[in-house]
């Protein structure tokens, strides 16, 4: 599934994502892939596309996740 490091990830975005993702690390490529479950992968693109300031691909992510607490907890 495709996901922060299909999206050009600069090491800048990288830092600003790892804060506010915490318990988690999201610097290693092959980690990430193997341990990251869709909803969350869909969560860091929101935030990855909200750092960038592009609202309306961020929204197309969160549409995505399934998961009702995450997306309560993304939006507040």
């Amino acid at each position: 599934m495709p996901n922060i490091f299909y999206h050009s990830i600069t090491p800048d975005e990288i830092n600003k994502l790892d804060k506010m993702t915490p318990g988690r690390k999201i610097d290693e490529k092959s980690h990430y892939e193997n341990s990251t479950d869709n909803d969350l992968i869909y969560a860091d693109l929101f935030r990855l596309y909200t750092i960038r300031g592009d609202n309306e691909k961020a929204k197309l992510y969160f549409n995505k996740i399934k998961d009702e607490t995450l997306k309560y907890f993304l939006e507040n």
